[in-house]
């Protein structure tokens, strides 16, 4: 059984959208626990109301006295699967749209290997591709103004919403399917959609490391804490996930350039002895490591560049370490 969490902070019209579209999707028994962060919106309400459909064997609302970032919210819904003793929890933001069946297919995926951690669908991202010539986080530059969530996919996709399914299907034809093994560091995934193991985590009591408290990296480094046990981050790229982004950061207005860095500079802190030893070792096997932070490709090393591109840890063929 999966214990599905989906934590929110306001944006409801996406929270809406989210769970409409997660019921419709998954037909297979599973929980289903929503930790609210305080929202202000309308959405203590909604949830409250909301009637769950019969695959939902139970439905549990967390409502949280005020806004304790998605790392501590991610934990109240480990928390709970691990007293429900669940072997799995998928994680999910509440801002995203669903392929019909997506949930069955990553635990297939995840299923394939004992040793895999936590499992990720294919979501707009610079790594995953929209056609032959872009990228589908370019395909989201090009939007014009949006009025809803509803026109925003459509715009997207070029399609009407019906077609959602067979346009997640050229996306998944465009990028291969099956499965990639992610090399963690330098690679790491985001958490908006993934499907975890909970034995992983078990010892430890969490998901996300306490010390990150606001918004940023706790799922960047539950990444590399899976591939530090010696388990496996996987791409599932039999399966794509919408994930709109950000859609409670801009609700709210803040100032998201700001929280990244703060989270990046706790994310460096814990991880500088294996960032550094990491370059090292790139460096002796004769890689050009300046190319590889530079500019904004699909690449493993995407979220290292990012890093850089806050922390300046590297700069010019050097340790600047400006984030000690």
């Amino acid at each position: 059984m999966i214990n599905i969490v989906v934590t929110c902070w306001d944006a409801l019209d996406y929270t809406k959208a989210t769970l409409e579209s997660l019921f419709a999707t998954v037909h297979k028994p599973y929980y289903l626990t929503i930790i609210d962060n305080h929202s202000t919106n309308g959405t203590v309400e909604y949830l409250d109301a909301l009637e769950s459909p019969s695959a939902c064997t139970d439905y549990h609302v967390i409502h949280n006295s005020e806004n304790f970032g998605p790392g501590r919210a991610c934990n109240e819904g480990f928390e709970r699967s691990l007293s429900l003793g669940v072997e799995y929890t998928c994680f999910c933001n509440n801002d995203l749209y669903f392929q019909d069946n997506w949930l069955e297919i990553l635990k297939k995926c995840i299923d394939k290997d004992k040793n895999i951690g936590m499992v990720t669908p294919l979501r707009p991202s610079t790594r995953v591709l929209y056609n032959s010539k872009i990228s589908t986080a370019s395909r989201l530059k090009q939007l014009g103004q949006y009025t809803n969530w509803q026109d925003e996919i459509e715009q997207y996709m070029s399609k009407p919403i019906s077609q959602f399914d067979l346009f997640a299907h050229q996306i998944i034809k465009v990028n291969g399917g099956g499965i990639e093994y992610a090399k963690c560091p330098p690679d790491a995934f985001s958490s908006c959609c993934l499907l975890v193991r909970n034995s992983v985590f078990a010892g430890d009591g969490y998901f996300a490391d306490p010390c990150y408290n606001k918004y940023g990296s706790e799922d960047m480094d539950a990444t590399w804490v899976v591939a530090q046990k010696g388990n496996s981050c996987v791409y599932c790229k039999d399966v794509y996930v919408h994930h709109f982004r950000g859609k409670s950061i801009v609700s709210n207005n803040i100032n998201r350039e700001k929280v990244i860095f703060e989270s990046n500079r706790l994310f460096y802190k814990k991880w500088k002895p294996i960032i550094n030893t990491y370059i090292n070792n790139l460096i002796s096997n004769g890689i050009n490591v300046n190319k590889c932070l530079s500019g904004d490709k699909g690449d493993e090393y995407w979220f290292l560049n990012r890093l850089n591109r806050d922390i300046k840890f590297w700069h010019d063929g050097r340790f600047d370490d400006l984030a000690s």
